[in-house]
């Protein structure tokens, strides 16, 4: 062998691993990433769930009330909306810690 296959060699070597070493960097920054989307998409989700959750409380709340009060239905003017609001609303309703990071997203 001579000298310029050597380096040849040499630089194809070097090439290889940086190549390999780039492709890692890229696969584990992407592997970041979704896991960051899917650890935020599960936030979302619990978010929504506690928001159902809250709305379905707030109507059995509001029957309760209704029936312990004698049919006095002035609760059920405000407390009816608000739970069926809150149950089938696509925005966040609630205050919590989703709420703030989509107010600061959105600015």
């Amino acid at each position: 062998m001579n000298c310029a296959t050597d380096i040849s060699q040499y630089h194809y070597d070097v090439g290889f691993q940086d190549g390999c070493m780039a492709y890692k960097e890229e696969y584990t920054e992407r592997a970041k990433q979704k896991r960051e989307q899917r650890i935020k998409e599960r936030e979302k989700a619990l978010y929504f769930l506690k928001q159902k959750s809250l709305g379905v409380f707030v109507l059995i709340f509001t029957a309760i009330s209704i029936w312990l009060l004698d049919g006095d239905t002035t609760i059920g003017a405000v407390m009816i909306p608000l739970g069926i609001a809150l149950i089938f609303s696509k925005n966040p309703i609630m205050y919590g810690k989703y709420y703030w990071e989509m107010e600061d997203e959105s600015t």
